[in-house]
């Protein structure tokens, strides 16, 4: 394909820079408003695509086609991260499964189980109010084709030679739905459950009269508009499309300084500031929701501990305010050797109480065995890693189109103080990035 179909923002030269194991290309973009950029690529039809927002380093991630993936194998994937720390502008995105294995796998989730980290083929990144780059991973005979002949490889010509754009806010039918686990059985799990806490959660399955993916991106777009949390997203395919609003990190690791939040603990925000601030109180002096919060804030220590490091409050028992709930609030931070891989963070870490429960092993066990279905991303780390940034999220908040299905996840931490129904209104609330309240809490009740 000729070069005279790429953009003019592609006809000046890149910088190029070479590792030892591949080479790389980066444009520096300065035209026009960088987002409609980001919402431009998110639209070619080059799979897989990763999107991340960071609401906290306000830094951006897109990333289209596999260069590389990150191998299953403890000894490789410690061996991969070594080589890829000395790779100029090199960065794996994507996310792992909430459990590495399964005794009810489920079809959908085959494609991330255990772990689907690549280094793209291209991909756009920008920190802060930064110059947006444009970058390209090559091979070595691709560098040195480029070195010699200035030629670049077809298919990364092909992506910014295609005009497809954002399709019509879609218009689609729900024509059949089932909660997992339903109503009575979610009723029963939280009266009989074991340990201290457990974090179940429930997956929404709306049956639709054409695939929703479209309905997950104008999701995504009007989050883009208000960037309130953190927006991460996978597309395998036309069919297959998972985003996560999640306004939790399980942690961000920046110069060695490692930073975790704690957030756990839910209300409801009011319909005005007098209610709202109403329930920020109740939520600041709820005995079981600081219960909640403290088997979380004291196991993440305790795993930190165990990584050899030695963390610090930073802040407790704060309220963070979203677009539906609030949460009690807390983050840990500590100083990190340079050894410490991103991978041995997440191991420590993953699932924390947030999510699974504690005791760990006790809570696993009745998720397990007790939800129903396949959790696959969601409640499980996702998002960005590379030797100068890495940051990943807890992937709450979240959503799969599959097909012609819709599938909307949320959960709620049970301690012995909980109440059912208040529980799984919780959920209905977290269930409002996607669909209305009043939707959420009838559908599937007792399907």
């Amino acid at each position: 394909m000729d070069e005279i179909l790429l953009p003019f923002y592609l006809r000046t030269a890149p910088l190029l820079s070479a590792g030892d194991e591949w080479a790389n290309l980066e444009w520096e973009w300065e035209s026009g408003e960088a987002s409609n950029l980001f919402l431009w690529a998110g639209n070619q039809a080059s799979y897989p695509k990763a999107y991340f927002f960071s609401s906290y380093q306000q830094t951006r991630f897109f990333a289209a086609g596999i260069f590389k993936t990150l191998p299953t194998n403890k000894d490789e994937m410690n061996q991969f991260w070594e080589q890829m720390k000395v790779q100029p502008n090199s960065f794996l995105i994507g996310g792992q499964a909430f459990f590495s294995q399964t005794d009810h796998p489920e079809s959908m989730w085959d494609n991330i189980r255990p772990h689907f980290y690549f280094v793209p083929r291209l991909y756009f990144r920008q920190s802060s109010q930064a110059t947006l780059k444009i970058g390209l991973n090559l091979s070595h005979l691709e560098s040195l084709d480029y070195q010699e002949r200035k030629i670049l490889p077809f298919d990364f010509v092909q992506f910014f030679s295609s005009m497809q754009t954002s399709g019509a806010t879609s218009q689609f039918h729900f024509l059949a739905h089932k909660s997992t686990p339903d109503k009575n059985t979610w009723t029963e799990l939280i009266r009989h459950f074991s340990g201290e806490k457990v974090v179940f959660a429930r997956r929404l399955s709306l049956n639709c009269d054409q695939s929703p993916r479209q309905f997950l991106e104008d999701k995504w777009l009007g989050q883009e508009r208000t960037k309130p949390s953190n927006i991460f997203w996978l597309e395998l395919s036309p069919k297959w499309f998972f985003l996560s609003f999640s306004p939790e990190r399980l942690f961000s690791l920046q110069k060695n300084v490692l930073a975790v939040d704690v957030l756990a603990g839910t209300m409801a925000r009011g319909s005005n500031k007098e209610t709202d601030q109403k329930l920020a109180d109740e939520l600041r002096h709820s005995a079981k929701d600081h219960h909640e919060h403290k088997f979380v804030l004291d196991e993440i220590m305790a795993n930190l501990c165990g990584l050899g490091l030695k963390p610090e409050l930073l802040f407790s028992g704060q309220i963070l305010k979203l677009a539906h709930v609030q949460h009690v609030h807390s983050q840990w931070q500590a100083e990190t050797p340079q050894h410490l891989s991103p991978f041995a963070i997440i191991s420590a870490l993953h699932p924390t109480p947030a999510v699974g429960g504690y005791p760990r092993h006790i809570a696993l066990k009745q998720i397990a065995e007790s939800e129903g279905y396949e959790r696959g991303l969601y409640a499980a780390p996702v998002g960005v890693m590379s030797a100068d940034y890495s940051e990943i999220l807890v992937a709450i908040r979240s959503a799969l189109s599959e097909e012609a299905n819709l599938h909307i996840f949320a959960g709620a931490g049970i301690v012995r103080e909980s109440d059912p129904e208040s529980e799984w209104q919780e959920t209905a609330h977290k269930m409002r990035n996607f669909v209305p309240l009043d939707l959420s809490l009838s559908l599937g009740a007792n399907a």
